[in-house]
């Protein structure tokens, strides 16, 4: 049990350095003329937990696009808090006899999360929430949820809007797959009729599957979360869909200006 959940936090720890390395920038970040963009914190420290978590409000978007992302991370922060809770306290139930089993871990339970954007002006917010857990399990676990936002109509924008039609979702879908399958060959994590399955079904053209998504003015990157692809060991996958790229594949999206 030590060795897993110092492993965990070693993890939890290179993945909040690669936070701190992208945290300075956002602090800094020049907002789009008409936007206004205010980071906030979160963080805890105590011997039980390290929470680190910062998310993005708007000035300009709809009270609830901006309500869903501040709800998003404190709803993850009290399930990390409940699971971790959970964990230990089934850990000291089952101890063996004789067994001491402290009060807290040894190395307290992480959670980080940290925000990255594709296009932040004043005419479009586009941007992925990247979360992670470590609350005491045999693996940490990692979420992504994207965001995007129309500031001109104010409105939310979600893939069949830059789709148009069920066609070009399929479109999509044939040039993803293939994609995903590049991303995962060096890994030797798929091959097998049961992660073929996997990455067959994770990248079928359903809303679903698509649902996670940002934007620029040249590109689209669809993510995929961890378990959606292929096995667990992968992590979350992405991949990025130049506007030349699908031009020359006779896909013609409602792209964004």
């Amino acid at each position: 049990m030590k060795k897993k959940i110092l492993k965990s936090a070693l993890i939890a720890s290179i993945f909040f350095v690669v936070g701190l390395a992208v945290y300075p920038f956002f602090q800094g970040l020049p907002a789009g003329k008409g936007i206004i963009l205010k980071n906030y914190n979160i963080s805890e420290n105590n011997d039980f937990f390290h929470v680190r978590a910062e998310y993005p409000q708007f000035a300009g978007v709809s009270r609830a696009f901006d309500s869903e992302i501040k709800d998003l991370v404190k709803q993850k922060i009290a399930e990390f808090k409940k699971s971790s809770n959970d964990s230990w306290r089934a850990r000291r139930e089952t101890a063996l006899p004789g067994e001491t089993v402290p009060t807290a871990p040894e190395a307290p339970f992480d959670f980080i999360a940290y925000w990255d954007h594709d296009r932040l002006d004043d005419r479009y917010v586009s941007l992925i929430m990247k979360i992670y857990y470590f609350s005491g399990a045999a693996h940490g676990t990692e979420e992504l949820y994207t965001f995007n936002y129309d500031l001109k109509n104010r409105r939310e924008i979600n893939i069949m809007d830059l789709m148009g039609s069920e066609e070009n979702l399929q479109k999509v879908s044939k040039l993803v797959k293939p994609k995903v399958a590049a991303n995962l060959d060096p890994t030797g994590s798929w091959g097998d009729g049961g992660t073929e399955e996997m990455l067959e079904e994770g990248t079928a053209p359903t809303l679903e599957n698509y649902k996670n998504f940002t934007f620029n003015q040249d590109s689209l990157t669809i993510y995929f979360q961890k378990y959606q692809v292929a096995p667990g060991a992968s992590g979350s996958q992405k991949v990025v869909l130049y506007r030349s790229e699908l031009k020359d594949s006779g896909i013609s999206l409602n792209w964004p200006e």
